[in-house]
């Protein structure tokens, strides 16, 4: 079996290419870096449930270094330019990936961060092979996305905790008006499992300054252009809820917050 680098952003994305990897030949090894993922209490969510399956299937978990002021202050100020924020996110991601790689001496790397058809294939790939290449590793890139019907059944049957917006609170915004559009169109419910605060988060103490009125104002802007309450409950549930630094550390991101909703 040859040793692979495998990024990974979650439990649920991780079982069908693990599976497929280990056919090929391959022997993964799980590396979680994911600073984007928002609030703090759903990023310790994924990775306990991460470090649950690893254990469970006696698959190596390396928890690699994560900086969230380098992401706050690189990815997040993209806001509503999905194109530009996801490939400086992944590339933030895969870059931390690529250097524990080569520091532990594997040859092949590959990441989890595709098998969503929501994510950006190519934008993926394209960061991978670059990284890698600038590293003098050999990425692994497969089109695992259409197992991705798989991925979730078996994540199901797992009791496994599934979330349904990528990580960051503007994935989340635009995740839940995807959502409502689509059902909109469809006259039925989102394709997705309507996402739920974690406890800790929905009993926390709401933040009162600037991250309110941004929650507020994107709640308006999400009433006047969709006119969907589901729409607006699911915005109301991903802006007021804190990411781990709190919205007041980052004060020129609360403009980005009202463009983001206005945008999408």
């Amino acid at each position: 079996m040859k040793p692979l680098l495998l990024h990974a952003c979650c439990a649920p994305c991780s079982l069908e290419p693990v599976r497929l990897l280990r056919e090929e030949g391959f022997e993964p090894t799980i590396c979680w870096t994911n600073p984007n993922i928002q609030p703090r209490d759903e990023w310790q969510r994924r990775l306990d449930e991460l470090r649950r399956w690893c254990a469970d299937g006696d698959i190596e978990l390396i928890e690699a270094g994560e900086d969230r002021k380098r992401w706050e202050a690189g990815v997040a100020p993209l806001g509503a330019d999905r194109a530009r924020r996801c490939r400086a996110c992944y590339a933030l991601r895969l870059a931390e990936a690529c250097r524990v790689a080569q520091e532990r001496g594997f040859e092949f790397v590959g990441t989890t961060l595709a098998v969503s058809p929501y994510q950006l294939f190519e934008t993926c790939n394209d960061v991978l092979e670059r990284l890698a290449a600038a590293r003098g590793l050999t990425p692994v890139i497969r089109d695992f996305r259409p197992y991705y019907p798989e991925a979730t059944r078996r994540s199901r049957e797992l009791g496994m905790y599934r979330q349904n917006y990528c990580g960051c609170r503007v994935s989340a915004v635009q995740g839940a008006s995807a959502s409502g559009r689509t059902s909109a169109a469809a006259g039925s419910g989102p394709s997705r499992r309507p996402w739920t605060a974690p406890a800790s988060a929905t009993s926390a103490k709401r933040p009162k300054s600037s991250s309110f009125w941004a929650g507020a104002l994107s709640c308006l802007c999400g009433t006047v252009v969709f006119g969907k309450v589901d729409l607006i409950k699911r915005v109301i549930v991903a802006r007021l809820i804190p990411n781990d630094d709190s919205y007041d550390s980052n004060p020129p991101f609360v403009k980005h917050q009202i463009r983001t909703c206005c945008c999408i």
